[in-house]
């Protein structure tokens, strides 16, 4: 190798390293492989990596569109819930709380037991189809409670349900078994 090509060489290694060394261009090298990969998690490495990085605005930004993405590209209760996680007043979560909603309330309705349409209501008794969720729960608890034609299962219809659909035709029917 001639006397040349190793200054050259040894100074492009010397430029490189130099490069390497300075924050700004290690910053743009995280930022690259970032972009290259355009996913929340290559993003939220470079967040973690420079928090005060040039690009970390842009990071944020990408990340909250890419997980978003990513859970409507899933379309399952759990990706939703994720997005939750991550972003709970994210730009898109009036939207998620809407998919999210309507995916538990099909699971709800698909199942058609007590018990997943108390799931979908959880621990507030919310949801948009609340209302429709409750009455049949009732109306599975009826059903029950006739099926098992006894005292004891139509007081318990009555205890759940004192207002009821059913309440008066349950009293009448204890009222005829006594």
């Amino acid at each position: 190798m001639s006397k040349a090509v190793r200054r050259v060489a040894g100074l492009a290694l010397l430029v490189t390293l130099v490069l390497a060394i300075i924050p700004a261009t290690r910053d743009e090298a995280y930022w690259w492989w970032a972009s290259y990969q355009d996913q929340a998690g290559s993003y939220g490495f470079y967040l973690r990596t420079w928090p005060e990085g040039r690009h970390a605005g842009e990071a944020t930004t990408l990340i909250h569109e890419r997980s978003w993405s990513d859970a409507r590209g899933a379309d399952t209760v759990r990706a939703y819930q994720h997005y939750f996680e991550l972003h709970p007043a994210g730009a898109h979560a009036s939207d998620a709380r809407g998919r999210l909603d309507a995916l538990q309330w099909q699971e709800a309705a698909a199942a058609g037991t007590v018990e997943a349409f108390e799931r979908y209501l959880g621990p507030n008794g919310e949801g948009a189809h609340a209302p429709d969720a409750i009455a049949r729960i009732e109306s599975l608890r009826w059903q029950e409670a006739t099926a098992a034609g006894t005292v004891e299962a139509l007081e318990g219809y009555l205890d759940l349900h004192a207002e009821g659909a059913h309440a008066a035709d349950a009293r009448a029917r204890i009222e005829s078994m006594r």
